[in-house]
């Protein structure tokens, strides 16, 4: 991976090899300044992925900071697609007053029935899925998407055959 800072707070990161542009990715960022990232945008290249990161500090401002960054093109982060574990989505519609199917390119479900997000209030979504009774524990990964500087924290609650994940958003 190559990553140039284009500005204050602002990265753009170059994936040679990754030539999916569809998939998820994960940023946060790293140590110990008190500062948040976000993807801002991604594209597929015939030389690679190029993914936009945006920084800030608490008050919103841009902020050159380090941070860590996953992209996934065929399988959640720590799981191959053949494991049949685990599952992403890029909920990318925040203002929509109705459940919606996520857009499959951009999701990556390990089950056979859809997934499905929805808002249920000012900045809490839901996010249901299938899940496998052989999961046990789980780990819900949130990241922002074109909002630098907000912040986000998941619930998850399992429930065979379905996983229900609340995401809480504030800024």
């Amino acid at each position: 991976a190559r990553v140039t800072r284009t500005g204050a707070g602002d990265y753009t990161v170059n994936l040679p090899l990754m030539t999916a542009g569809h998939g998820t990715a994960l940023v946060t960022a790293y140590g110990d300044a008190p500062a948040h990232c976000a993807v801002m945008r991604w594209v597929a290249r015939g030389t690679g992925v190029v993914l936009k990161v945006a920084c800030t500090d608490v008050s919103g401002a841009p902020f050159d900071t380090r941070f860590s960054l996953v992209y996934s093109a065929s399988a959640t982060a720590g799981y191959g697609a053949a494991t049949q574990r685990g599952a992403a989505i890029l909920a990318d519609k925040p203002h929509a007053v109705r459940e919606y199917t996520p857009d499959p390119d951009f999701s990556i479900s390990m089950g056979s029935s859809p997934m499905t997000v929805g808002r249920t209030g000012t900045g809490t979504y839901q996010w249901t899925l299938t899940a496998d009774p052989s999961w046990g524990a789980s780990t819900v990964l949130v990241t922002p998407y074109g909002a630098p500087g907000n912040f986000f924290s998941a619930q998850a609650v399992g429930q065979q055959p379905h996983a229900l994940i609340t995401v809480y958003c504030s800024d």
